[in-house]
């Protein structure tokens, strides 16, 4: 087996190549790559002397045709962990009915082969034995192979049509995983503002959560100015949205080369769900009085005002119930814009 490196920039990733039956690196110098890339070929012998890539942070196999059962039998005998391995267009069983290349046609083909190589070597010997029998020989020879060539012509015009079928195919089939710099065919489509906001339909979206430790002041019921008594407690307190009330518009308006603006509004943020523990309830009367049998449920309704009062307008809450809101939009909506063939900024506010 051969090795060459077809590009070597110092590149913390590599590829090793392994390539068809017969290729060498003609068929892919031409291609521009940012990774490092080691090509393999020539698998009469598997003997070689690989490099050592334990350098590299990340390495990819890519294979194709034969360079599939090549690969197979190369990466077992080294201590190689590839992050990722292809297989293009080949198989670990090349000679295989179900597989591979159906026995009685790889049978024909390679005894089609052995014929060249002996009328080769014929060739050889007889001009080895001078021009004696120049003429009377050339004339045999002629009318024994008239027929054999034919056969032979068919067998290699059959082979050339395999060869071209799998270079199409692996063609295709690379430019849809974006090897080798191929990027796929994306069909343009038309954005809208509709199918946005169809994306963001999240009824009543919790964006941050708190556990909030006050103290509720409980006035006493026939003088409102004067404390009956006050009450700690533990609540955790949502904030959210409803991503329905989202408005989405897009800007076209803009000139050449620039990027379109999609805008999104977002509705006004919303504490609405407060849950007190109760067993967090801790009192100090004021009025001894007011220690009665149902004061856990005054004192609870207290704690849900006052917690529901401090969470809308703590600043801080607010903003990073904000934050994650916008990242959430983001999310959602940022996988289609870069899907798009036309450029589109994103402003949310």
């Amino acid at each position: 087996m051969r090795i060459e490196w077809l590009n070597k920039k110092g590149s913390d990733r590599v590829i090793v190549f392994f390539h068809g039956w017969g290729m060498d690196a003609a068929g892919v110098s031409h291609l521009q790559m940012e990774d490092d890339v080691l090509m393999c070929y020539d698998y009469r012998s598997l003997d070689f002397a690989f490099p050592d890539l334990g350098y590299y942070r990340c390495i990819y196999v890519v294979a194709w045709s034969m360079g599939v059962w090549a690969a197979d039998r190369v990466i077992s005998r080294l201590e190689m962990k590839p992050e990722r391995c292809v297989a293009l267009n080949g198989t670990t069983r090349p000679v295989d009915d179900e597989y591979g290349i159906p026995v009685k046609i790889y049978e024909l083909t390679e005894k089609g082969m052995n014929e060249i190589e002996e009328d080769t070597a014929k060739e050889t010997g007889m001009q080895e034995q001078g021009r004696k029998n120049k003429h009377k020989r050339n004339k045999d020879k002629g009318q024994k192979l008239s027929a054999r060539d034919v056969t032979k012509l068919l067998k290699w015009v059959i082979i050339l049509a395999v060869v071209v079928i799998l270079v199409v195919v692996g063609y295709k089939l690379a430019k849809q995983l974006g090897w080798f710099g191929l990027k796929p065919k994306v069909e343009t489509t038309i954005l809208t503002s509709s199918q946005l906001e169809q994306v963001l339909q999240i009824d009543d979206l919790s964006v941050c959560e708190i556990t909030y430790n006050g103290v509720a002041e409980v006035p006493q019921k026939n003088h409102p100015t004067k404390v009956a008594y006050y009450v700690s407690y533990e609540a955790e307190v949502k904030a959210s949205i409803n991503m329905a009330d989202i408005d989405v518009q897009i800007d076209d308006n803009v000139g050449e080369g620039q990027a379109k603006k999609i805008i999104v509004t977002l509705p006004q943020l919303q504490v609405k769900q407060i849950d007190v523990d109760m067993a967090s309830l801790d009192y100090m009367f004021v009025k001894k009085s007011a220690n009665t049998a149902d004061v856990s449920e005054e004192a609870y309704a207290a704690c849900i005002a006052d917690a529901g009062s401090e969470c809308r307008g703590n600043e801080v809450f607010l903003q990073m119930a904000k934050e994650n809101c916008e990242n959430t939009v983001k999310a959602l909506l940022m996988p289609i814009i870069e899907n798009q063939d036309e450029s589109y900024e994103l402003v949310i506010q």
